[in-house]
């Protein structure tokens, strides 16, 4: 009795050998391009993080946030801008490298949002929307600096999973008074 695969021949087995290292070799490559992409991805991941810590783990960024936050609380920030100045530069250029790692797909997006977001939204809406208050701090600031935070902020404010930030957040206590 003969068998379906007595009737090959060894050019036949050559040729089946042939397509079987093929496969193999396709899904061997395919494996290794998903570890890569994923490697890839968990990096992105492990940057974001260490990015994020930066915030409330570096003591110059954490000190400039206190002052800056502690003198908006107080008014004192639109009164005398120019004893914030440094301060409030390292904080927006902290936001601002965020925002551009973002957008050259540095750093992960969802996971920045996901512990940032608040960060991003109140500090771009108390500093970057008043522009008297920007060029009478920053005197000679040019229309593209801060712009990727801008964007990212404006970005993540439109997202439905964005969180709620009360006005207290955002508008001094003090600043209309401060105004006047």
């Amino acid at each position: 009795m003969e068998t379906f695969f007595q009737n090959f021949t060894l050019s036949d087995w050559k040729d089946i050998s042939i397509v079987f290292q093929g496969i193999l070799m396709i899904c061997l490559v395919g494996a290794t391009a998903y570890q890569f992409s994923a490697l890839r991805n968990e990096n992105k991941k492990s940057r974001t993080h260490e990015m994020s810590d930066r915030y409330s783990c570096d003591p110059i960024i954490h000190n400039a946030v206190r002052v800056t936050r502690n003198a908006w609380i107080d008014g004192d920030i639109f009164k005398n801008p120019d004893r914030y100045r440094d301060e409030l530069r390292t904080v927006l250029n902290y936001l601002n490298a965020l925002a551009i790692g973002i957008e050259n797909r540095i750093y992960n997006e969802e996971f920045a949002f996901a512990v940032l977001q608040d960060v991003v939204r109140i500090q771009a809406k108390r500093y970057l929307n008043d522009r008297t208050f920007l060029e009478k701090t920053f005197p000679g600031i040019t229309e593209g600096t801060w712009v990727p935070l801008f964007r990212l902020s404006r970005k993540w404010d439109e997202r439905p999973d964005a969180g709620f930030l009360p006005k207290s957040a955002i508008e001094s206590p003090t600043k209309c008074e401060v105004q006047k």
